[in-house]
């Protein structure tokens, strides 16, 4: 099935979203260990990895098509999970809220925004 074009491109994509939630999420938890949590990447990279994995799954269910939505399937399974994941610790507006106003703080203490 990879080998249609319009197909690859779709996994190629998935593939891309899932390799870049992997690195911010490596990059979190290399925070977490040397004790430097950056309360901004952490909500914003809660924000972006539900995202990843309800574009991700809503991709591939579209790849199987009509076979999809079918309980025998799994992929019906994933995007509902994908879509709680969402409105875990907070929704996602509600975190970037969080991410604007630890912006705004740190731009206004330390005159920049990343650390």
């Amino acid at each position: 099935i990879i080998h249609h074009q319009a197909v690859a491109m779709d996994i190629a994509e998935m593939y891309q979203i899932l390799q870049a939630g992997r690195s911010l999420l490596w990059r979190l938890a290399w925070s977490g260990d040397m004790d430097q949590v950056d309360p901004a990447l952490m909500h914003s990279t809660k924000v972006f990895c539900t995202e990843a994995a309800l574009k991700i799954c809503l991709t591939a269910l579209e790849i199987f098509g009509g076979s999809g939505v079918m309980r025998e399937l799994p992929m019906q399974k994933y995007v509902r999970d994908a879509m709680v994941f969402q409105h875990m610790d907070g929704t996602q507006q509600i975190n970037r809220i969080k991410v604007g106003r630890i912006l705004a703080t740190r731009l206004n203490q330390e005159g920049r925004l990343s650390r």
